[in-house]
């Protein structure tokens, strides 16, 4: 759901390696993406921010099931959803303009679109690299299905230690973050080399990076490939 969320102007998905997909968006910029990446994924805040249709329809994207967007939990949900939106217009845009005089476009724009800037660098780096796997549902699922743990690993990397984690709140290390989302961050490091050793034992593929650099340069050869992957497969349809 969210590796689609950024096309046409993104593709993350291997195209020619899934089977559930269908066929790539007809962008013909797509094999230059890899230098635009971060760029695009810049405005991902403003989008959400002022896209209110998110919350009328309380859907993420068209991919999220009518069944779940307009089943009972959302839907109690609904007037908080709104009621923290408006918070944050008032709190962080319209008060600083009105009251300290702060430029209206700085308010509206620069603290969102910075916070969605750092945000969509820490997760596209997570999620994107060279050996991901962004299609493990196979197509007989229903008769195979996929091990949650095992999914959530596998479509997931970890860089860094304990620095990395207390500059990134802990999303540095994504696996340990999708198998055990409540635990505090701070154990991570800790947990780290224990879940290395039981995927190890269990064939689970687990992927590491010693450092946020070695883990971009990973996302950066990905994304060049995809992306040439997604352009050569609508050559060959046209």
């Amino acid at each position: 759901m969210d590796a689609q969320s950024a096309e046409p102007a993104l593709v993350f998905h291997d195209y020619s390696a899934s089977s559930t997909k269908g066929n790539p968006p007809g962008s013909p910029f797509l094999k230059f993406q890899h230098f635009i990446t971060n760029a695009v994924l810049m405005f991902y805040g403003p989008s959400i921010l002022y896209n209110l249709s998110y919350l009328m329809n309380m859907r993420h994207s068209e991919k999220v099931p009518l069944s779940v967007s307009s089943g009972p939990y959302m839907s109690e949900q609904k007037t908080t959803a709104w009621a923290l939106r408006l918070w944050y217009y008032v709190r962080i845009v319209l008060a600083p303009w009105l009251l300290a005089g702060t430029p209206l476009l700085v308010t509206a724009f620069l603290c969102i679109t910075v916070n969605g800037a750092i945000l969509t660098f820490l997760f596209v780096v997570s999620h994107n690299f060279e050996g991901a796997d962004r299609d493990p549902v196979p197509a007989n699922a229903e008769s195979a299905p996929v091990c949650w743990y095992k999914l959530q690993t596998e479509t997931s990397c970890t860089y860094g230690g304990t620095t990395a984690m207390l500059l990134t709140g802990g999303l540095n290390f994504q696996i340990e973050h999708h198998l055990f989302p409540r635990m505090s961050s701070w154990n991570y490091p800790a947990m780290r080399p224990v879940i290395q050793d039981c995927c190890k034992r269990h064939g689970v593929k687990y992927t590491y990076f010693p450092s946020l650099a070695s883990n971009m340069m990973s996302m950066l050869k990905y994304m060049r490939k995809v992306g040439i992957v997604a352009t050569l497969q609508m050559a060959r349809e046209d």
